[in-house]
Order: structure tokens, then sequence, then C-alpha cells
């Protein structure tokens, strides 16, 4: 299973496996609270925001976290608002 990124009118794409978006998460916890926060409900209007910290994480972190983080920053960057899905129900 893959974890995607979405908007209300359309997918934006995967991010990260299962694996890479846990490694993500337990990377950011309490350090990035925007990242955190969007991860923790699942959906951001803060995305400017998360996008700074992702940034910030893509610079800092281990390789394949900060590909990961660079990956969301990516596909999120310039929209409003944005969801987290397991990418199941696209099938």
């Amino acid at each position: 299973m893959s974890m995607e990124v979405a908007t209300a009118e359309k997918s934006l794409g995967q991010f990260a496996s299962n694996n890479g978006y846990t490694e993500l998460m337990q990377y950011v916890t309490k350090a990035y609270p925007n990242v955190t926060e969007f991860f923790k409900t699942g959906i951001t209007d803060e995305v400017s925001d998360v996008c700074k910290e992702l940034k910030a994480i893509s610079l800092k972190a281990p390789s394949p976290i900060a590909k990961t983080a660079e990956d969301l920053y990516r596909r999120i960057v310039g929209h409003t608002v944005v969801m987290i899905t397991d990418g199941a129900a696209n099938d």
C-alpha cells in the first residue's frame, strides 16, 4: 500500500510507502509542529507552513526520510488544502 496526497478535486500522487510514511512521522514528532498536525489529522489548510517544515526536513534528515519529505513537498506546494490518503480509495 502507498500513501498519497490529494486536494478535494484530485489526487496529487504517491509520496511514500507505508514504511516511508511511518519513518517520516517518527522523525517529525514534536520538532515540526505543522507537519506533525498534518499527519495527525490527515488534512491541512496550512500548506505553506507545512511546506516550510518539509523543506527543512529534506535538508536535515537522513536520506530516505529527506527524500520522502521532498516528494511530499513537491506534491503539495502551491495548493491551499491537502489531505493524506492510503491510496486504496483511488483504486
